[in-house]
């Protein structure tokens, strides 16, 4: 572990900051469910590893280190591995507001297909996912804004759920892979761009009715604005 001091803006006092770093092998799984929960910070999760996971961690509170558990379940026809990183439970908080610094830094492996499953408290948090082998995504936001990145090539359909919360919600969507979005809920406008309604007032891109492999987002919006973009 190494600790380093950095300086806030808007006060003098240097403010000690531990980083950890964590690494997770495969060990021999064929599939992943991912799950990873924070309850306050700035989150950034991307490809990238050579591991399962390679993951950086900067946090002000000892305490606050994150807790990251790897299993693997041989029981069945294919070793499905489980990786859980989650914030410690006994976090306080309103205790600790004054200059604090809570980062995860997150690179997952691109090559095994991954069940990622992500809950976010407060904060603000880019999901870079877009070339991971994702066969599910599951998103509870909490408040702040959320960028979510699926461009990308797919080498299987997946079906992809957000629920929002208190904040803009981004999310940028490939043009070449078919893709379909439902939204429902929500206190806030929708900003479409390269998409248009069907029939049952869904938003689809050019390539949906001929991609070999498409896209499934379900939002319940929240409170904020969601913008959908299609990146060439």
């Amino acid at each position: 572990m190494l600790l380093v001091l950095t300086a806030c803006a808007d006060d003098e006092q240097a403010v000690e900051v531990n980083q950890a770093s964590d690494t997770v092998s495969l060990e021999g799984a064929d599939s992943v469910i991912a799950e990873i929960s924070m309850g306050a910070g700035e989150l950034q999760i991307r490809g990238g590893a050579e591991a399962l996971m390679e993951a950086d961690f900067s946090y002000t509170i000892d305490a606050w280190r994150p807790e990251v558990t790897y299993s693997v379940d041989e029981s069945g026809d294919q070793a499905v591995g489980s990786l859980f990183v989650t914030q410690p439970t006994d976090i306080d908080l309103d205790a600790n507001l004054t200059n604090f610094r809570y980062e995860w830094d997150i690179r997952l492996n691109e090559d095994v297909p991954i069940d990622l499953r992500v809950e976010l408290g407060a904060g603000n948090s880019t999901l870079d996912v877009g070339e991971l082998d994702l066969t599910a995504l599951e998103v509870a936001a909490g408040a702040g804004n959320i960028t979510v990145d699926l461009t990308g090539e797919r080498a299987r359909d997946f079906g992809a759920a957000i629920r929002g919360g208190v904040g803009n919600l981004t999310v940028l969507l490939p043009s070449e892979v078919g893709v379909k979005v439902d939204v429902s809920g929500g206190l806030g406008q929708v900003v479409a761009t390269g998409l248009r309604r069907d029939e049952q007032d869904a938003f689809i891109n050019e390539a949906f009715d001929t991609a070999e492999h498409t896209i499934i987002l379900d939002i319940q919006g929240g409170v904020g604005e969601v913008n959908l973009e299609v990146v060439p």
